[in-house]
């Protein structure tokens, strides 16, 4: 076909029609690189429509952009990545552009940085980005849809236990939370301990504070160890609910003395 080439502008004054029109096409990436290697500021505005991606894409005087034809943000799913290993084979590098995940693997994209757990498995999302707006998603986002229920080898899905689940400590799938445990061990005055080092003197009673809160201030139990290993004797008072007393009839250092009894 004759080309006739001009090197004005024409103005059709708003009123003319270009009836019979047809944009530039462009083949491919490749093709659009040459066709920007000769353009620059003064092009911009200039459009062309590329033929691998259905898109009409106009020159902004740097770089050719995508014309908006959709509502920003648009999401238009895509179909299915077989081996996320190797994704290139099923995606395009779209923004918008959603796949579903068909085979276990770890999700890779040439050119794409992934953002999100790139270990994914059938059902999960992939939803591509155009973050510098060039035309080409550079971002792939993955939404993991298919969570497995959680077990101790296993990242999931898990649910809370009741307080009678909690209390009856059979169930081996529900979470227990800190509240629920606290009850459960309130009920059951579970055993603290508390252990300190001290020095005695001689027949001198010396306080212990171990603020266990004994619901009986005289029910519980206790240990005195020597610096040798050793188990020493000693006179124990009961004061309150959260101190004792230990007498030594001659001064001993380190002893090592501790404290257990039910908590409240």
């Amino acid at each position: 076909m004759a080309t006739k080439k001009f090197y004005h502008d024409i103005d059709g004054q708003r009123l003319a029609q270009i009836i019979g029109f047809r944009l530039e096409g462009v083949a491919d990436q490749a093709a659009e690189d040459v066709i920007a290697g000769s353009l620059d500021g003064t092009n911009a505005g200039m459009p062309v429509y590329r033929d691998d991606l259905e898109q009409i894409r106009y020159w902004t005087g740097t770089a050719f952009k995508s014309l908006a034809l959709e509502t920003v943000g648009d999401i238009a799913f895509k179909g299915g990545i077989a081996d996320p290993t190797n994704a290139d084979a099923d995606v395009e590098l779209v923004s918008g552009y959603q796949y579903v995940i068909e085979a276990a693997g770890e999700l890779s994209i040439t050119g794409v940085t992934i953002s999100g757990d790139a270990t994914v498995k059938p059902g999960d999302m992939v939803i591509l980005f155009d973050s510098t707006d060039d035309g080409t998603a550079d971002t792939a986002y993955v939404v993991q849809r298919n969570v497995d229920e959680a077990t101790e080898s296993t990242a999931g899905t898990v649910r809370l236990a009741t307080q009678s689940e909690a209390n009856a400590g059979t169930n081996d799938s529900a979470a227990v939370t800190p509240l629920k445990l606290q009850s459960k061990l309130d009920g059951q005055n579970y055993t603290r301990s508390y252990t300190e080092t001290v020095t005695t003197t001689a027949a001198t009673p010396l306080t212990i504070t171990h603020n266990l809160g004994l619901p009986n201030k005289d029910a519980f139990t206790v240990n005195v160890m020597d610096s040798n290993g050793s188990q020493v004797s000693v006179d124990v008072d009961s004061v309150d609910a959260n101190s004792i007393t230990i007498t030594t009839l001659l001064g001993q250092t380190d002893l090592v003395v501790t404290v257990s009894g039910a908590a409240a």
